[in-house]
């Protein structure tokens, strides 16, 4: 049940730090960088509430925390990235929609991945929910597993945030993120 309570907060979470990151910051990098803050003090939130008071996920306090900190950093720098790519309203719904309504049901959160019919579980292991949910279960039932598959995965996505037009170093006088910059 924990691993299942926990996969909604996860990408729930990660979409609203890159959302607010993405209409109360200007500039990618500045985006980024309270994407990566905000990762470490929802991970804290996160791994407090579901693993500690309430007990839904077990395991190494400081494990949890970071899983549930890339993962939610990962999240909000994918929606960054996408925003970066288009507009900020077509990025947020083009992140929500890859993140929540493909990347969540092929997460494997409810079953292991391996039930998941051909290729669609390997797939959903390549997205953020997936390759959370598989460290989150390793992390609380299989501690002595390899975990170097969902941490490169994790980082992938982490790194997804292309930059537009000057905007990489989120400095005064390039252009912003905004809408009267897009061409």
């Amino acid at each position: 049940m924990g691993l299942a309570v926990a996969a909604f907060p996860l990408v729930m979470g990660g979409m609203l730090g890159g959302i607010l990151s993405i209409y109360l910051i200007k500039g990618t990098l500045r985006r980024f960088v309270t994407a990566g803050l905000y990762g470490i003090l929802g991970g804290l939130f996160m791994t407090l509430i579901l693993g500690t008071w309430f007990g839904f996920v077990p395991g190494d306090f400081g494990a949890l925390w970071a899983t549930f900190g890339m993962t939610v950093f990962a999240t909000a720098s994918f929606m960054i990235g996408m925003s970066a790519l288009f507009a900020d309203a077509v990025g947020i719904g083009l992140g929500a929609v890859i993140s929540m309504f493909i990347g969540n049901p092929l997460s494997g959160a409810n079953m292991p991945w391996q039930f998941i019919p051909a290729p669609w579980g390997a797939l959903g292991q390549l997205m953020v929910p997936g390759a959370s949910n598989t460290l989150l279960r390793n992390i609380a039932y299989f501690p002595d597993a390899s975990n170097s598959l969902q941490w490169a995965v994790l980082l992938g996505w982490a790194g997804v945030w292309p930059s537009r037009r000057g905007d990489r170093l989120g400095v005064e006088g390039t252009p912003s993120n905004s809408h009267e910059h897009r061409g």
